[in-house]
């Protein structure tokens, strides 16, 4: 019985249609649960996070900034070759990889309650019917990683997610951390109201951008349809257009680097061919500017000889303004001499006042020196204030010592009288406690006690002896009543399998041969040691769904053949070979049984096409009539020549043209002969080898069928299975008469029992009392002892009038420093009285010369009169010289900006003419500036816009040169850029696509049918694109997958093997499909299933989730697997006994349900 653990939510209790979630750990060979109603149940077997951080890119092989100035221009080392991609999982001691789903727990989501399951760290196949929620954990998994519900294909806003009718629910996400750290923890809280949610990283409030960073650490991403591929996603793989499935195999899988390479070549290619036609276009402009320009060469050589003349004139404007800035300097220079003069004279008038000036100097000193002292005597009594603050300060602290002192002297008093007190009260208990020791009480013997309660305690004993053995013997009744029931259930199996065909077949193969049936049953639970499957022989294999063609079919085989297994590749022949014939390894001693295979070839042709088997009166080939494994086919016609084995009922056929007709020759020019049936006779057409090469036939009666026939019941092996049955029943009969006899002799002896504990229960409490009352006594005589202890030492303690005597002490020379402070304080006040009359008579003083000093700056007004007209005409001199330098300095500033813009020529000509200026006078420059202006009119002037183009595109072509050069530098630098990048990206890509084609075509091939994954390059990186083509029968070409020219059961299958073909490589700590399987036949959901199994259940593997509403039967199962199953129904809020009887809600138990079922049925 496979062995289930039911996971549910603690919050909450379970109500009707509440969907639960149970795990199983064991095998998926599980019986058919029938429920009350009759029904049959067979257990069967990647939106961005709206806060993602950008990520950064670097420069992943590039060799430097592609868009730069400078690069790096160095070729890659020849010979070096890409390093081996490193081990991408790493597994903790539990099994996880990082960033894997450890634990889910769901609170008002969808259709679920309260639900929490832990996935297993390999494949998880999470089981139920439709409707009960299983697609809703995926939808949890997408939306409590913090993606949009847009990646969902269902409900966009988060608000519908919330269970109908519940205000708010939860999304709580477990996620493994890296080895030597602890789990993340991620909680998304949604409201039924609201369109927006809040989050929590573990159990701390978290914006939506900190939760993107962490999950993205740990590489936990639900957006890329080749690691998660929801229910309403499954249809937009094969949608998907290939150069999409390149971006999402590059994301999930192979080299991290993948997409940075590539998207660096698609930009580097855009770039190059940006550049390139730029770069062309640039050339195409020169050119064109180039030719213009020729056709103004001779109005430009015109307007040069205008510019000469234009430049003279310039150079003559330059040498008048120059000349004008000369005369203008040396009036300067007179105007200087002037002021010079006048200066002389008012230092001669300010001498003669300096009597006057010197006292006013003496009055100005004097004032100084009385602010000083003044300020002196200001700091002097700041000084004594503080003085006599801090005295102050010191009795304010002295008057505290004093009242603490006196404090001290009223609790010393107080604790003298409670010591006195203590001493009295002491001493009369003291008194009290003697009294009572003296007289001690009247009490019993505890030893008489003692001896009276064991002569009731062993015949008790010797009762409870008894009664053990009574106990002992009902669990022995007990269990064989158990073994009865479980024999009988286990006889009632097997005379279900003695009603089952199947099982009656392999009965009758083991009667034929032991060995071989023996071989069967340890197949059935090793095929997984095997590469490929191996079938079974056609006694078990090989069924005739139509009766009347059963005596027809079984006629080909012989006994050898019905019993041959059937292999499909050499190295599994061997290997079976090796296990059951030559080695005991299998069955613990070697066996002898048929091995077949062969290498497959074309199979020979039908002797007849359908057009000539309907003229003869054939109803069809053999094969056509029998339904076995696809594999197991190549056998039957290589072998068997059941493809050639034509069939009719009907007797009366045309036998001298059916012979015609198989003696045929092939294409070949052979006659190969066949075998065909008529009605109950066989009939052998071939050609003699020898001589003339005659037709010969040999007619054979068909037996009736055996092997194939529908099994039939084995009426005496029934009779002895119910007999067993009846005798096991009667067993249980005798274990309920024991049982009453035995619950007699129990109750008798528990009333023995309850006598003697009523005596005891007696005895104990005399005994209890009659110590209380020792020990009370024991009690008092401690309690004297430590009173008087108490007594002694308060009898003993030190007198607090030492103390006393150090306080008043203490108080007396506080009264002699208090006395002391107030002496330094009048001393104080003294000095105080006489810092203040000095700062006074200062400050007169002070006051009697500044009046001193503002008549004496009158009287050097009085007399100082010339001196002021002399410094008036100073100041008028000054004025005109300022003015001239002024004029000058204007001149200056003109001739030096006329310089500076002067064209380079016209600069050296100034420069040269410098020294001959003096020499030419004002006028004579004005005459020839005035004849160049003569000359510049005769030169009629030509077109200025002309001459601006003509220079403009000689501008335009010499930049347009620099660009030209600069783009050919880049362009190359792009060029090899993008070869070093490709140099790393191609390999890596080349070497991830040959890995998946290896796995998808292996698994193609291993269904009978062909895949390919291949790469389509382009010149453009951005159209670079994944083939994925694939062949379903016999007689199509390798076609693209795409969605409209595949079937939907063709694309999942083909979306399902391509997915596990990457499970190896991927980066991914989790993957997940839901309902892949759906519009697959049972041979290719069977296929996929081995497939998925051997791929996810390795130690390099990461997680898996395969949703699905349906399995096969007898589907492989791998130790590291772990099976979900989803109930959902009005049964889960059931109640059942527990083991006392009391009805208690079972709580969806599925296990219980069917065992229960299963239970009811049996008796009925």
């Amino acid at each position: 019985m496979v062995r289930r653990h039911r996971e549910q939510g603690t919050g909450g209790t379970q109500t009707d249609r509440k969907p639960i979630i149970q795990e199983e750990h064991e095998a998926l060979e599980e019986p058919e649960a029938v429920f009350e109603d009759g029904t049959q149940q067979t257990p069967r077997s990647n939106g961005t996070p709206a806060d993602d951080d950008t990520q950064e890119n670097g420069s992943a092989g590039t060799g430097g900034d592609m868009h730069g100035e400078e690069g790096n221009d160095e070729e890659p080392a020849a010979g070096t070759s890409r390093p081996p991609r490193p081990s991408v999982f790493v597994r903790d001691v539990d099994g996880f990889v990082a960033g894997s789903i450890v634990r889910m727990k769901l609170h008002n989501f969808v259709t679920y309650d309260d639900v929490e399951f832990r996935p297993g760290p390999h494949l998880n196949m999470i089981l139920g019917p439709n409707g009960t929620g299983k697609s809703s954990l995926a939808c949890a998994l997408c939306i409590g990683l913090g993606h949009s519900p847009s990646l969902l294909g269902r409900a966009s806003e988060l608000s519908a997610f919330v269970k109908h009718g519940c205000p708010d629910g939860f999304i709580e996400i477990e996620l493994k951390g890296p080895p030597g750290e602890g789990n993340t923890i991620v909680r998304r809280l949604l409201q039924s109201t609201s369109r927006g949610s809040t989050f929590e990283l573990n159990g701390q409030h978290a914006t939506a951008k900190v939760v993107a960073a962490a999950v993205k650490k740990l590489n936990a991403s639900c957006d890329n349809l080749c690691s998660f591929l929801p229910q309403d996603k499954v249809s937009e793989f094969a949608r998907m257009t290939p150069q999409q499935l390149l971006k999402e195999t590059q994301n999930v899988a192979g080299d991290p680097h993948l997409t940075e390479w590539h998207q660096t070549l698609i930009e580097a290619g855009k770039e190059l061919a940006a550049a390139q036609k730029a770069l062309q276009s640039d050339r195409q402009d020169r050119d064109l500017l180039q030719q213009k320009n020729d056709k103004l060469k001779h109005e430009v050589e015109q307007y040069k000889q205008r510019v000469q003349l234009q430049e003279e004139i310039q150079l003559y404007e330059l040498l008048v303004v120059s000349k004008t800035f000369q005369n203008a300097k040396e009036h300067y220079q007179k105007l200087k001499k002037e002021v010079n003069k006048q200066k002389a004279l008012v230092k001669q008038l300010k001498e003669r006042n300096k009597p006057l000036t010197d006292f006013r100097d003496t009055l100005r000193t004097a004032q100084q020196d009385y602010q000083a002292k003044r300020q002196k005597y200001k700091k002097a009594i700041q000084s004594l204030g503080n003085g006599l603050r801090d005295l102050r300060e010191q009795s304010d602290r002295l008057e505290s010592d004093a009242d603490s002192a006196e404090s001290r002297l009223k609790v010393l008093k107080r604790n003298e009288k409670a010591r006195q007190g203590r001493i009295v009260g002491l001493t009369k208990e003291i008194a009290a406690l003697e009294d009572k020791v003296a007289n001690p009480p009247d009490f019993e013997d505890l030893d008489e006690i003692k001896n009276e309660r064991d002569k009731y305690r062993i015949p008790m004993q010797d009762a409870g002896a008894s009664l053990d053995r009574i106990q002992f013997d009902q669990r022995a009744n007990i269990d064989a009543e158990a073994a009865a029931s479980s024999e009988i259930n286990r006889i009632n199996l097997e005379l279900r399998k003695l009603d089952s065909v199947d099982h009656q077949k392999l009965e009758k193969l083991r009667k034929w041969d032991h060995g071989c049936a023996d071989a069967v049953e340890w197949l059935r639970h090793n095929r997984n040691q095997f590469r490929m499957e191996i079938f079974e022989p056609p006694i078990l294999s090989v069924s005739v769904p139509d009766s009347r063609y059963t005596d027809a079919v079984e006629s080909c085989f012989g006994a050898s053949q019905f019993r041959t297994f059937v292999a499909q590749c050499d190295e599994d022949y061997r290997k079976l070979n090796h296990v059951i014939n030559d080695s005991s390894e299998a069955l613990g001693h070697k066996g002898r049984i048929n091995v077949w295979y062969k290498a497959p070839e074309p199979v020979t042709d039908r002797p007849m096409n359908p057009h000539e088997m309907h003229q003869v009166g054939f109803d069809g080939y053999a094969l056509e009539f029998v339904q076995c494994p696809e594999g197991m086919k190549y056998y039957l016609c290589t072998e068997l020549q059941m493809h050639r084995t034509a069939i009719s009922l009907n007797p009366n056929i045309d036998l001298n043209l059916a012979t015609e007709m198989v003696l045929r020759a092939d294409a070949q020019g052979r006659v190969r002969g066949a075998t065909y049936i008529a009605g109950r006779t066989i009939m052998r057409a071939s050609k003699s080898q020898y001589g003339q090469r005659l037709a010969q036939t040999s007619t054979n009666v068909m037996r009736q069928a055996r092997n194939l026939a529908a099994g039939t019941v084995d009426l005496a092996a029934k009779k002895q299975y119910e007999d067993r049955i009846a005798a096991q029943r009667r067993i249980q009969m005798e274990c309920e008469e024991r049982s009453q006899t035995l619950n007699a002799e129990e109750q008798e002896l528990r009333a023995q029992c309850a006598g003697y504990e009523e005596h005891i229960r007696e005895i104990k409490a005399r005994f209890e009392a009659a110590k209380k009352v020792q020990e009370d006594y024991k009690k008092n005589e401690i309690k004297l002892g430590q009173i008087r202890g108490k007594l002694e030492i308060e009898l003993k303690a030190p007198s607090s009038e030492q103390e006393a005597q150090q306080i008043k002490a203490k108080l007396q020379n506080i009264g002699v420093k208090k006395i002391e402070l107030v002496h330094k304080y009048k001393s104080i006040v003294e000095q105080l009285i006489v810092e203040s009359k000095k700062s006074t008579e200062v400050g007169l003083m002070g006051a009697q010369v500044k009046a001193n000093l503002v008549a004496i700056e009158a009287l050097i007004a009085t007399h100082d009169r010339k001196y002021t007209d002399a410094c008036t005409a100073l100041d008028e001199a000054k004025d005109a010289c300022t003015i001239a330098k002024d004029e000058a300095q204007v001149l200056l500033d003109q001739t030096s900006a006329m310089f500076e813009a002067a064209p380079e020529p016209i600069s050296d000509r100034m420069k040269e003419m410098e020294q001959t200026l003096e020499q030419i006078t004002l006028d004579e420059l004005h005459n020839k500036l005035a004849e160049l202006k003569s000359q510049l009119g005769l030169n009629l002037a030509t077109n200025a816009d002309v001459i601006r183009t003509f220079e403009n595109r000689e501008r335009e072509i010499e930049s347009l040169n620099e660009k030209i050069e600069k783009k050919e530098r880049a362009y190359l630098r792009i060029e090899k850029n993008i070869n070093t990048a490709k140099a790393e990206w191609l390999p890596a890509l080349q070497e991830l696509v040959d890995s998946i084609n290896e796995k998808f075509s292996a698994a193609f091939d291993r269904i009978g049918c062909a895949g390919e994954v291949r790469i389509s390059e382009n010149e453009d990186y951005e159209k670079w694109a994944i083939d994925i083509l694939v062949k379903f029968r016999d007689n199509e070409k390798l076609q693209l997958l795409t969605a409209q020219r595949q079937s939907g059961g063709e694309r999942s299958l083909t979306t399902i093997l391509y997915l596990m073909s990457l499970t190896s490589l991927a980066r991914a700590p989790f993957s997940l499909v839901d309902e892949i399987n759906q519009g697959m036949d049972a041979r290719a959901e069977r296929a996929v299933h081995g497939e998925l199994v051997a791929v996810t259940c390795t130690k390099d593997s990461g997680q898996y989730f395969l949703i699905t509403p349906k399995l096969l039967n007898s589907l492989d199962y791998h130790e590291k697997m772990k099976i979900l199953c989803v109930n959902n129904g009005e049964w889960c809020g059931l109640e059942e006994p527990d083991a006392q009887g009391n009805m208690i809600p079972n709580g969806g138990n599925m296990m219980n349900l069917i065992n229960r079922t299963v239970e009811l049925r049996t008796k009925a």
